[in-house]
């Protein structure tokens, strides 16, 4: 915020913080989320107060709710200036994800100059960065950074769209060495991840066939029939998940919502 970077209004819980507090400065819903933490782990969108009693902690971090599309940009940082930028649509956040994102270039160019502002504002040096952010009627706004790879397969997608192996280049700057010029494939990559909720599986539907169609570059089912799930935590839980290429980012965006409605993961919800 100091940097002029949108970011949304946001308050440190501690041992005084009360629920009708936090609803009285921030109004509802909100968000209540851990401040180390990855894959929306710990994070709850609380819509009354009854709920944002019940999740409240000391040591999080309480904050307004944004409406928006919702991206990333990954970037690749040497001697503090960014080399290299590709952004990720949130399709389903924590299911699927689409890169290249469908943005316009006047988009284009003004996500990368909020994503660049975002690492100014923090002086990275050198690395990868992961800047989440939300695209709002009054434009970019910020939600958070991680100076790592990002996960939900995006390295992988990464690896597709761009003709570079975005592990060891990530590597290579962490060491300080340089990055080279990094060419488009011309194809877009998506991922999908699958989790049915707790329970006991019941039936798997639809995701066999889908590993042998030629726009599957890789994918894995980690379940069978008869299994416990566990609840859901965080993005990186999954029982399956499909990466997928295509032409273009709309054709991407198309195979991931068929995908969506023809993989169906069933659970039994009654204790065995």
């Amino acid at each position: 915020a100091d940097a002029g970077i949108a970011t949304p209004r946001w308050i440190s819980t501690d041992e005084t913080t009360t629920a009708e507090g936090l609803v009285e400065a921030l109004g509802l819903p909100l968000v209540l989320k851990q401040p180390l933490a990855s894959g929306g782990r710990g994070m709850r969108r609380c819509a009354d107060v009854d709920a944002v009693r019940s999740a409240l902690g000391v040591g999080m971090i309480a904050e307004v709710y944004q409406e928006g599309r919702q991206m990333s940009v990954e970037s690749l940082v040497v001697d503090g200036k960014v080399v290299f930028e590709s952004c990720t649509e949130y399709l389903t956040p924590m299911v699927s994800n689409l890169v290249r994102a469908r943005l316009d270039d006047g988009e284009f160019e003004e996500v990368k100059r909020f994503n660049r502002a975002v690492i100014e504002a923090i002086d990275v040096e050198r690395g990868m960065t992961h800047v989440e952010l939300y695209r709002t009627a009054e434009g970019p706004s910020f939600g958070e950074i991680a100076l790592r790879p990002p996960g939900g397969y995006l390295m992988d997608l990464l690896s597709i769209s761009w003709l570079f192996d975005p592990w060891q280049t990530w590597l290579d700057t962490e060491l300080g060495g340089a990055v080279d010029a990094v060419a488009s494939s011309g194809l877009s990559a998506g991922s999908i991840l699958f989790h049915p909720g707790a329970g006991t599986l019941a039936a798997i539907e639809g995701f066999d066939p889908w590993l042998r169609s030629s726009a599957v570059v890789r994918g894995r089912r980690r379940v069978e029939v008869g299994d416990a799930i566990r609840v859901r935590s965080g993005a990186g839980q999954e029982v399956g998940h499909l990466v997928v290429k295509g032409e273009s980012p709309e054709m991407v965006a198309g195979l991931l919502s068929r995908i969506e409605r023809e993989v169906v993961f069933r659970v039994d919800q009654t204790p065995r």
